[in-house]
């Protein structure tokens, strides 16, 4: 057992910290160094784990060096089950700011249940038909899917979509889309400003609430932070997310393609016609034959970031061609993404 050196919780000896999903094999930079009396606290342990960074070898030199301090992940509502969490109060900072959000003030539509981050708005109408009690784990679930995703990747949503809103059945910003019990998407709200929304049913949504975070929060949380960096491609897109999914769920895991993750393809199975199943091969046989991987995530955000635009898809492959050194185009061409 150690402390992560980003977030200073105590985390297993893996690649990744199973609170915030930093990669412990990257350095630690200044730039790090934002909760200084919570690393005053565990001076003596983050001074021993530091020692071991340094001397673990960095898996290439492409390996992100320097973390922004806007992508330092949350360590103040750190969540260790969701049954725990959303028993605590919703802490007072997450509630009803008194400041206009990323200079994007939220529109005053009224809601029955109305809670807020600076990265997002979690709502429902009037009536609500949802419990008051999922709706709290959902909220605490978004809002750690965003931290981690941010610690996992180094990277953020696009700027254009924060902050966004998250509604938790059908109501006038969200309608229904058939067969699709969530989504992702863009919307412009009353006051003029471009957002990213996720839609969810969660009246209708039947699923294990008794791990975290849910799949289906972090699923489409990941799609936003495709949005505006890559062309939409669903198998790409999918995959992606199925990736992201998999890290939150992995257990003792410490591959995307480990041994453990057999349920992936056993278990769920491929439909050859859904772009989930799809890409959930593709990223799995990426990892398989050619080692891409978890810590490769920050890199693939890196080069995508670096563009300053939305990549095409054959310019995602020469991406993920140059991360893992060779030519895997006729994987993407097995999935149906080109």
């Amino acid at each position: 057992m150690k402390y992560c050196p980003f977030c200073g919780q105590k985390t297993e000896n893996t690649k990744h910290c199973i609170h915030c999903g930093a990669n412990l094999t990257r350095k630690k930079s200044t730039s790090d160094n934002t909760k200084t009396s919570q690393i005053a606290a565990i001076t003596i342990s983050f001074l021993v784990v530091v020692g071991i960074i340094i001397i673990i070898k960095l898996k290439s030199s492409t390996q992100i060096e320097t973390a922004q301090p806007f992508l330092q992940p949350r360590t103040d509502e750190t969540v260790i089950s969701i049954r725990e969490d959303h028993q605590k109060p919703i802490s007072s900072a997450l509630k009803r700011e008194g400041y206009d959000l990323n200079a994007k003030p939220f529109d005053n539509r009224n809601y029955e249940y109305d809670q807020r981050t600076k990265a997002f708005r979690f709502v429902c109408k009037i009536p609500c038909p949802v419990s008051k009690d999922i709706l709290d784990q959902e909220f605490n679930a978004i809002d750690k899917s965003v931290s981690i995703l941010r610690g996992l990747t180094q990277s953020d949503l696009h700027p254009n979509l924060l902050p966004f809103e998250v509604h938790a059945s059908e109501d006038e910003v969200c309608g229904r889309i058939p067969g699709a019990l969530a989504y992702a998407n863009r919307f412009q709200d009353l006051n003029g400003y471009t957002r990213g929304k996720l839609c969810f049913f969660f009246e209708q949504l039947s699923y294990d609430r008794t791990r975290f975070p849910y799949s289906t929060s972090v699923h489409e949380v990941t799609h936003l932070f495709e949005f505006g960096k890559i062309e939409t491609n669903l198998p790409i897109y999918e995959g992606l997310a199925e990736v992201m999914e998999s890290f939150f769920l992995r257990g003792t895991k410490t591959s995307f393609c480990d041994q453990n993750n057999k349920w992936w393809l056993s278990e769920i199975g491929i439909n050859p016609h859904d772009p989930h199943d799809t890409g959930r091969e593709l990223f799995f046989q990426l990892c398989i034959q050619y080692g891409f991987d978890y810590d490769d995530l920050p890199t693939l955000f890196q080069k995508i970031d670096q563009s300053g635009r939305e990549i095409t898809t054959q310019e995602f492959i020469q991406i993920i061609n140059q991360i893992v050194g060779t030519d895997t185009t006729y994987l993407f061409q097995e999935a149906g993404a080109i």
